[in-house]
Formats: structure tokens, C-alpha cells, sequence
């Protein structure tokens, strides 16, 4: 086991109560009904067709034969198959000579069967509102599997009973998924993501009430028709109001838990801590916060390696972002104990505009000082409101190691004061620090806990 994954646990031994913030303080806020829908900028709420465009090497001519044979299923997968929102070009010269037939009475389909199935399906049938689907009116669900003549009958009939024609061309991206291609008619927006996220903290705060809950429309699917994908959401080509983003929320089981967790006091407290820690500005956003977190308690010894305990203890946690000048986001996470309110883990990670994954690996002609001397600009230039004196920390240089950002040398030093452990992550593409993460030394803090003595433990990647 061991060390905790990036940005997941930071420690630091300091008590909730012993400090407190004298600006951006959370203020108290009356409990308020559903919010009124105000309009937002203009966006694209239907599914951009360019996320099908990707090559299987082939284009499927099967299905076009007077006799269906069944493809072969291996037990995972039905061959041949296709993932394109569409009837392939075999199913078209069929469907065109069965459509002939169904419309002369010379066959006929069960469109019951397909017709809002909501079950376990392989071939639905849904008809929407036009004025919240940008003008469909039916949205088809395909198999990933070449549809049999009674298959493609039942979609006819499915059509006729809904007073329309089914046109064997007519199935885009906007009114059909076929294979597990996607797993909702369309994505939220990034304007609904924030609004999601401000509703759900709401809710969680207590501080949203009345919300009626409303389950988004989900369609359950045979996965063996659909590459393993079990559900899809019939979302629709609108913007959503913040009732209906409510009220999926609560029908998926959001709640008040205000009584079970101070927000408040954890916001506070964790903003706190990293404005002083990393210098993050205090007007950071907040992302989450919760506590249904955990972390093992360690300690370093004088080589600096981590020993962990073999028991976990509850953590609560709070995520952040923020933009600054020269990155894309940066964010930033706390971990604290949630029986003794102190600070395990902070940590800090910035995302440089037009960043791409470096596969640099470390040049061995650079010496261990220029990573030390870019982690003491990191240090001196942001954590002075932490260390007192971060030019006379003492800094140890660990081996290259890949995180989240390519390949970077980690750096590492004590704090005297407080016993805490520094790591500060040097890009070997940039040489600057990209991710830094101070760590509580936990010795002493609990009773009868257990530390693994093992110094050869994994570090964050």
C-alpha cells in the first residue's frame, strides 16, 4: 500500500478551532424554495455529430441478404456489430423493400414490442416533444447487431402507430443510438454542470427545499446488444431548468445533511488552510465537499520515507478550483480527520494552458540543484504564509516518477516547525512545479495505532 493518490490526502496538525478566517467568511443563509429559471448564453444542447467520427476499418454491408442469419455471440459481444447512429447500407435496401411491403398490407410488424420499452431492451421506440428536441419527434435505440426483418417490421408498425412513416434513412445522431455509441441523447453543457454543482451544495446545505423529485427518463438495456452499457438517459435538446436539474438530484437520492456535517465551518476552516498554505486566493470556488472520505494515518522517518497504519480512519475532504494567469485551472484539495478536525493532507495542482501529457523523461545530465532550485522558488514565491523561513528548509531530491502531468522528480523537505512533510513535483519537460502537496506527520495524534514499519512504499502518482 501506500501513499495516498495525488491530490487525495493532505495532512496537517493543526486543531479546526484554532483558526479563523477574517474575510470570505460563509455567511449563514435561509433556507430557500427551487430557484426561478433565468435565461443563459447561447449553446448547443444537441449532440455534436462529430463525436461518431471514428473508423471500425469497414463499413458493414451485412443485412442484406433475403435470408437473416444470426451473427455469432461469443458471450460478450455479438459479430458482426456497429456503434454508428444509423441502419447499416444492407438494412436500408431491406428496410426500403419491407416498408414497400408493410405499406401494401403484404407484411406486418408489432410495433407494441418496441414502442416505449423501458426494460431490459434491444430495440426502443420513443416519441418526444418537438419544442424539446430542437423538432424530432421520435428517438430509435438500435442493437449493435444486424436487425432481422421482424426487427426492422416493428419498427415500421412502432412509426405508424405514432402517425408517422419510417424513413429506412432517416436515423442520425439526434434521433437514434445504436450499440452503447453514447449513453444519453447529449451531454450537459459546461453552464449546466455549474448550475448542477451550485444545486447540489445547495441541497446538501440544507439551503434548497421544496424540490420535487423528478427522475430523468433512463431506459434499461440488454448489454449484450449494447457493448456492456446498461442504461441511457433521454435527456432533452434544451436548455434544463434548475427544477429539472433539482430534481434529478434529489430522485437520486441528494439530500439535506446539515445536521451531519458543518459545511460552513469545514469551507471555512479548508480555505483557510490553503490560502496560507499555497497562497490559493480565497475567492477559490468550491467544487465538493463531503464526508464520505477516508485516509491511513503515517508518519515519516528520518530518511523521509512514509510509514503508514493498517487501519483507515474517516476523513472529510474539499475540492477547489481557480483560474490564474498563465493556466488553465489550478485546483486544490483538502483532507482532514473528521474525529479531531485536523488537517491530514493539502495539495496543489496547476494546469498550464495548452498543457500536453510530456513523456520527457529525466535528462541525467541536470543536476538534483536545479530541481531543488525550482522547488525553493515554488516555496519562497507561494507557502511563505506557512513556513516561516522556506530558504533554510532542507531539501532532499527522491527518485524521477510519473504522475498525472509526464514525468517529473519529486523534492521533498520537513517542516522543523510543525513536523510535516513538502513534496513538490518538478516537470523534467518544464522544470517548474506542477503539483505540490504537504503532509501531516501523524505521530502521537492517536492512540493504540498501529504504523507498518516497511519503508519501500509507492508514492503518489
Amino acid at each position: 500500500m501506500k501513499r495516498l493518490v495525488l491530490s487525495l490526502i493532505l495532512c496537517l496538525a493543526l486543531p479546526v478551532a484554532a483558526l479563523a478566517v477574517t474575510e470570505g467568511v460563509v455567511e449563514e443563509a435561509a433556507a430557500v424554495d427551487v430557484m426561478v429559471t433565468v435565461d443563459g448564453p447561447e449553446e448547443s444542447y444537441t449532440l455534436d455529430p462529430s463525436y461518431y467520427a471514428f473508423d471500425y476499418g469497414y463499413e458493414p454491408e451485412w443485412g442484406a441478404s433475403e435470408t437473416y442469419v444470426e451473427p455469432e455471440f461469443d458471450g460478450e459481444c455479438f459479430y458482426p456489430c456497429t456503434q454508428t447512429p444509423s441502419l447499416t447500407s444492407g438494412e436500408i435496401v431491406r428496410a426500403k423493400r419491407l416498408l414497400a411491403a408493410y405499406q401494401n398490407g403484404e407484411a406486418a410488424g408489432d410495433g407494441s414490442l418496441v414502442l416505449n420499452a423501458e426494460e431490459n431492451v434491444v430495440l426502443g421506440v420513443y416519441p418526444v416533444d418537438p419544442a424539446d428536441y430542437d423538432g424530432e419527434r421520435v428517438y430509435v435505440i438500435l442493437p449493435n447487431v444486424c436487425l432481422t426483418d421482424a426487427q426492422l417490421l416493428a419498427l415500421m408498425d412502432a412509426f405508424a402507430q405514432l402517425g408517422l412513416t419510417f424513413d429506412p434513412e432517416g436515423l442520425n445522431s439526434r434521433n437514434c443510438m445504436r450499440g452503447g455509441g453514447i449513453e444519453c441523447t447529449r451531454f450537459l453543457t459546461d453552464e449546466e454542470k455549474e448550475r448542477r454543482t451550485t444545486l447540489a451544495n445547495l441541497i446538501r446545505r440544507g439551503r434548497l427545499t421544496g424540490v420535487t423529485a423528478r427522475d430523468e427518463m433512463c431506459i434499461s438495456l440488454d448489454t449484450r446488444y449494447f457493448n456492456g452499457l446498461d442504461s441511457f438517459s433521454m435527456r432533452p435538446y434544451r436548455r434544463m431548468t434548475d427544477e429539472e436539474l433539482a430534481g434529478q438530484l434529489v430522485a437520486q437520492g441528494m439530500r439535506d445533511e446539515s445536521a451531519e456535517l458543518d459545511f460552513d465551518g469545514v469551507e471555512r476552516r479548508t480555505r483557510e488552510l490553503l490560502t496560507r498554505a499555497f497562497s490559493c486566493p480565497m475567492s477559490m470556488k468550491l467544487e465538493t465537499i463531503g464526508g464520505d472520505s477516508s485516509y491511513l494515518p503515517c508518519f515519516f522517518d528520518e530518511n523521509g520515507a512514509e510509514h503508514y497504519a493498517s487501519q483507515s480512519r474517516k476523513a472529510l475532504y474539499t475540492n477547489y478550483k481557480y483560474p490564474k494567469e498563465g493556466f488553465e485551472t489550478v485546483y486544490a484539495d483538502v483532507f482532514v480527520d473528521a474525529e479531531t478536525g485536523r488537517a491530514v493532507i493539502l495539495s496543489v495542482t496547476d494546469i498550464p494552458i495548452g498543457w500536453v501529457q510530456s513523456e520527457k523523461s529525466r535528462d541525467l545530465a541536470v543536476p538534483d540543484e536545479a530541481y531543488i532550485a525550482s522547488a525553493k522558488a515554488f516555496a519562497e514565491a507561494n507557502m511563505t504564509g506557512w513556513i516561516a523561513q522556506p530558504d533554510r528548509l532542507v531539501w532532499r531530491v527522491t527518485q524521477e516518477q510519473y504522475t498525472n502531468y509526464g514525468p517529473s522528480v519529486c523534492v521533498q523537505a520537513r517542516i522543523p516547525q510543525t513536523g510535516e512533510m513538502l513534496f513538490l513535483y518538478v516537470g523534467c519537460e518544464d522544470m517548474q512545479v506542477h503539483h505540490a502537496q504537504l503532509q501531516a506527520d501523524q505521530r502521537g495524534w492517536f492512540e493504540d495505532v498501529e504504523f507498518e514499519t516497511d519503508a519501500d512504499l509507492p508514492v503518489n502518482g
